[in-house]
């Protein structure tokens, strides 16, 4: 393709056998810096700091400014077409009864392609660089805001006429203020709320130290063979003619490709068995951004934390600016949506409804208080504490209704005659992961948070590496509940222990191999792909074994494990450790338990925070212990 000067200059900061093929935005340079880590590791800081020094350069050459000519409504007709047919569209949702939000939600997105059409000034071109926030900032000035937010971020049903460069009437200027006021008090605060969780984060992961190359775990995580997140992993075991071991390269990947393969199981921190919170180096694979091998001694938990911290900052400081859309979506983003996932408060926003017995469903029906009633009839027994959402229907015994409220949707194939069981999923929403704790399994609840918690940093425009999220998902979940147990088991029902300490016990009690086929109602002894000890295999655990190419379990008789849901403030405190939980929050209430519970801690281990405050024998042991 032809190419400006300035594209030139960044084609001279790339190796020889790379060049650009298109315009320069944020998310192609994220992909070129991603392919020259792949391809040329040698070479990326020498790029990195090539890129950074042509753009310090750049910028001190000319001020960025807009002059007002580029404020004029662009594609004026267009605009007044688009704003009286939403409006024309709003008023008939009113009077039906209809919720206006999705049409406003569009009123925006075709104002902002609209703004941009065709449009060559400066003021285009710089927000088509790449700027998140620019497209409707810029859209706000000179095209309309479209509509705004009020106190609670919530869409205002009242359409704007104009942009603010046209100037407002007094109606829409109280309510653009309104979104002013509450975005100005926001960014007040903004490096507080984000600079709390980064130090939350860095206490949950402070453990995490690479302290042997190979746990010897044959467990993993399935993923599908297109996953870019496959890359610089180790195979768990051997799939097709790749050992188990291999390391998947790019071109392991398209030689997997050109084999028909679909899914492979990968090593991965979430499921790695390394002692004390620590990690090996198989499970972590290459170090993202580098694709070099982590050291023994490195603490991979803190670069985890380095690397969540900052975008939660960042995504905090961009509220101050009235520059964002204002919307009814759903899915969780930001610092608030990550604090609602890994902290999930009483008050949980649009809560997903999950069932909570074993049936069928019978009814789906609108609620006399809005939204719909999903009525189940319970075929088999569940235990009681796994009955919190759902209601007896009246006067019909052994009958419980779901209300899905109007926020949500009922998902399209619950229907009438459809079979159900604990933890499927009903409607739409997001997911509460002590619902799923309660009525799943611990393996389930890591790869359900480590999903969860990467979504909300997708869909905040902050896309990374998946390891980082499934590493601070096994160090967040580390408990589990003790409810019924053999006489001879070493806890007692109701106790709450570390998940290494279960497997430990359990790996002494007798233990039956049996075909995956015969294995509903049976506890897994071992754990198997990402499923940990004391799974229950239930109709949807055996479908995803088979699923995953497993044909025999190993399991134990007479126990019952539940996960343990903590809020990742209150994860620190249940160590055993006190000075590690010191950390964080909570001080006197850790220090009392310490004293009356006779807890210790290592200087010694694979946590800093003990070794640093005792000071006297820092890095006197092996292992990557400090």
């Amino acid at each position: 393709m032809p190419k400006t000067f300035a594209q030139y200059l960044v084609d001279k900061c790339l190796p020889a056998g790379m060049g650009i093929v298109r315009q320069v935005d944020d998310v192609y340079l994220a992909q070129l810096l991603s392919d020259v880590a792949t391809r040329y590791p040698d070479r990326y800081d020498e790029v990195v700091s090539s890129l950074k020094r042509l753009g310090d350069r750049l910028s001190t050459y000319e001020p960025l400014t807009i002059g007002l000519d580029e404020l004029s409504v662009p594609n004026r007709d267009k605009r007044d077409a688009i704003i009286r047919a939403h409006q024309n569209e709003l008023q008939e949702d009113i009077k039906a009864g209809r919720d206006p939000i999705p049409g406003l939600e569009r009123l925006q997105h075709e104002l902002a392609t609209n703004d941009l059409d065709g449009r060559t000034d400066d003021a285009s071109q710089m927000v088509r660089s790449g700027l998140k926030s620019g497209v409707t900032q810029l859209m706000k000035i000179r095209t309309s805001p479209g509509v705004v937010a009020d106190h609670n971020g919530n869409i205002v049903p009242e359409i704007w006429p104009k942009s603010y460069a046209e100037g407002v009437d007094p109606l829409h200027f109280w309510l653009g203020a309104t979104e002013s006021r509450r975005n100005i008090a926001m960014g007040q605060v903004a490096t507080a709320a984000p600079g709390e969780m980064s130090k939350v984060i860095s206490a949950v992961l402070a453990p995490a130290v690479v302290s042997r190359e190979d746990c010897g775990t044959e467990r993993g995580i399935l993923l599908g063979v297109r996953d870019e997140d496959i890359i610089d992993r180790y195979l768990a075991r051997t799939e097709g003619k790749f050992k188990v071991g291999t390391l998947v390269t790019a071109d392991v990947q398209q030689e997997m490709l050109r084999s028909g393969m679909d899914r492979v199981l990968v090593r991965s921190p979430e499921t790695c068995m390394a002692p004390g919170g620590s990690v090996c180096q198989k499970c972590m694979g290459l170090r993202p951004g580098t694709g070099k091998p982590y050291r023994i001694g490195d603490n991979a938990g803190l670069i985890t934390a380095g690397s969540l911290g900052e975008p939660l900052t960042q995504m905090s400081l961009a509220a101050k600016h009235s520059t964002t859309m204002a919307t009814s979506e759903k899915k969780l983003m930001g610092e608030k949506g990550f604090r609602q996932i890994v902290e999930s408060p009483s008050n949980y926003p649009h809560r997903k409804v999950l069932c909570e017995v074993m049936g069928e469903v019978q009814y789906v029906r609108p609620a006399p208080q809005g939204g719909k009633l999903i009525t189940i009839r319970q075929t088999q027994p569940v235990p009681d504490r796994y009955i919190e959402l759902a209601r007896p229907t009246p006067d019909r015994k052994g009958y419980w209704d779901y209300h899905v409220p109007q926020n949500l949707e009922v998902l399209k194939h619950i229907k009438p005659g459809m079979k159900v069981y604990p933890g499927m999923e009903l409607s739409s929403g997001v997911d509460n992961l002590r619902d799923i704790a309660r009525l799943r399994n611990l393996g389930y609840l890591r790869s359900s948070a480590t999903q969860a918690m990467y979504d909300v940093y997708r869909n905040t425009g902050n896309k990374l590496d998946r390891r980082h999220f499934e590493l601070l998902a096994r160090n967040a979940h580390p408990y589990v509940r003790v409810l019924k147990a053999p006489a001879s088991f070493p806890y007692s029902p109701g106790e709450s222990i570390a998940y290494s300490e279960l497997e430990k016990a359990v790996s002494s009690m007798p233990k039956t191999e049996v075909s995956l086929d015969s294995a509903i109602g049976a506890i897994l002894a071992e754990g198997v792909l990402n499923m940990t000890v004391g799974t229950e295999i239930d109709a949807p655990t055996q479908a995803y074994l088979k699923q995953g190419g497993i044909k025999k379990v190993k399991t134990v008789q007479g126990l019952e494990i539940a996960a343990d849901e903590l809020p990742l403030t209150r994860v620190p405190q249940q160590s055993e450790d006190w000075i590690a939980g010191l950390n964080t929050r909570y001080l006197r209430q850790q220090i009392g338990e310490a004293a009356m519970y006779g807890k210790k801690s290592d200087i010694h281990g694979y946590n800093p925070i003990p070794a640093y405050a005792y000071g006297v024998e820092l890095g006197n042991s092996g292992e990557g212990k400090y």
